[in-house]
């Protein structure tokens, strides 16, 4: 993990312009297992992290769901119903 602000800083860009350039390498799958997580301004790069819906669903049983993200075509399974953030381009799914 490494924050925006510090990429920014280190390469004299906006926070805001640092974002936008790393969605578009997540999308083009220039890292493997990449994701920005807007709740702490960070690029989280390899490692799995569970989202706050799969936590929330991690002891009861529930019936799963194949999805697609719409942002960079990533596929995977979700608990039926729920909104997860992709792993990959951080696109609510």
């Amino acid at each position: 993990m490494t924050s925006l602000e510090n990429i920014a800083a280190s390469t004299n860009q906006s926070v805001d312009f640092i974002s936008n350039d790393l969605q578009k390498m997540i999308k083009s799958r220039f890292f493997s297992n990449a994701k920005i997580d807007s709740a702490t301004n960070e690029i989280i790069i390899g490692g799995k992290q569970k989202s706050t819906v799969s936590q929330a669903h991690s002891s009861a049983k529930s019936e799963e769901e194949a999805y697609t993200c719409p942002g960079c075509d990533a596929t995977g399974n979700k608990p039926k119903g729920t909104r997860i953030t992709c792993d990959y381009c951080g696109t609510e799914i």
